[in-house]
């Protein structure tokens, strides 16, 4: 039996915040708690947490979900929202997907993490969002607005939620050894997170091959059983994919452009695959200072080069790619030089130190031995 007073999510065993979620909480609470993190995306505070209020006779259950923002859905609102999205945050989907996205903690510094600053170019910009087109909204005439900024997404542990005109559209995406996978836009969660397990399952069997000459093949022949066994096809999911890979002379995650066809992914992979991915992948803040500039741009160019022929392919101006790309570069390289100069200070100022540390202790001994 939960024990009364106040529990703040964040800070509960996972086990016990999934066992919170289905048991103190109803439906439109569920929908409430959703919609509240959904509105505090844009919020600047690094630790947002939201408190469940559990009432001490648990045959009554949950009463009431609230937070310290203002954010929150009253209780009339959240269950007129429980009455028209059913599927929310309920049930064994939420559960299996092992609480992936309701107040989990920081996303996996590996993958799908927005603070790598990842720049996409218009690559998670796809615009196949359900919904009416122009002049036939719900609410009467009406203009769908442009697909909304980072700041109007919320992406924990391979689910992205998006507020696009006051509806919220989810999408899963998972990255397998750096090929991305992103499913269509649903407004039901739960069909999202059937996917995201789906997605999970993939990574989960393909962790063991790492860059193996079969990869392509195990690749494809793990991903027809993986979603035949969920009951799933990639045509229905709306999978596509990309490619994902950083270079520490940008620092930023660069990815390729979605497409539906997998031939054409796996090789762009392939070509980087040759590349020395210890050398091109591992984030070694100190590379610069054990490996020279001119060592890097060789390490960099056949990246800029794969990835400038990818968004060409896609139709894109090589020449505005390759102007963004220039100028990451210049910002890092200067970034970097400026590391590297107050090291080479602080070392200078050390060795300095230390002749002067053993020039006084040679004429402390000199002037024992004459006293």
């Amino acid at each position: 039996v939960l024990p009364g007073g106040v529990h703040t999510l964040r800070g509960l065993d996972p086990a016990l915040r999934c066992r919170v979620l289905r048991e103190s909480l109803s439906q439109a609470q569920r929908v409430a708690l959703e919609r509240w993190m959904i509105a505090q995306r844009g919020r600047a505070s690094p630790a947002v947490e939201a408190v469940v209020v559990i009432a001490g006779d648990q045959g009554d259950g949950a009463r009431s979900a609230s937070s310290s923002c203002s954010g929150t859905l009253s209780s009339d609102d959240a269950s007129s929202v429980g009455d028209e999205r059913p599927g929310l945050l309920e049930g064994p989907h939420f559960i299996e997907a092992g609480a992936t996205l309701a107040l989990c903690d920081k996303p996996l510094a590996e993958e799908d993490d927005a603070d790598d600053k990842s720049a996409q170019l218009d690559c998670s910009g796809d615009h196949d969002v359900e919904g009416p087109a122009e002049g036939v909204g719900e609410m009467g005439p009406k203009v769908w607005a442009p697909w909304p900024s980072r700041r109007d997404s919320l992406h924990i542990r391979g689910v992205l939620s998006t507020a696009l005109n006051g509806v919220v559209y989810h999408r899963a995406c998972r990255i397998v050894n750096r090929v991305g996978l992103v499913t269509r836009c649903d407004r039901d969660l739960s069909v999202i997170l059937d996917y995201h397990v789906a997605l999970t399952a993939l990574k989960q069997r393909m962790s063991v091959f790492g860059d193996s000459e079969d990869f392509e093949e195990r690749f494809k022949q793990s991903m027809e059983e993986v979603l035949s066994e969920h009951g799933l096809t990639a045509a229905a999911m709306g999978l596509r994919f990309c490619v994902k890979f950083w270079s520490s002379c940008i620092n930023t995650t660069l990815a390729t452009p979605l497409v539906d066809r997998l031939d054409a992914v796996m090789k762009l992979w392939r070509r980087l695959a040759t590349l020395p991915r210890t050398r091109t992948y591992f984030r070694d803040q100190l590379k610069f200072w054990w490996r020279s500039p001119v060592e890097m741009q060789q390490e960099w160019k056949p990246l800029r080069a794969a990835y400038i022929d990818s968004w060409t392919a896609a139709g894109k101006d090589p020449a505005v790619i390759a102007a963004k790309l220039d100028a990451w570069e210049r910002a890092r390289m200067e970034l970097l030089l400026e590391l590297r100069n107050r090291q080479r200070m602080a070392q200078e100022d050390q060795l300095s130190r230390r002749e002067r540390c053993r020039a006084a202790r040679a004429e402390r001994r000199r002037a024992a031995r004459e006293a």
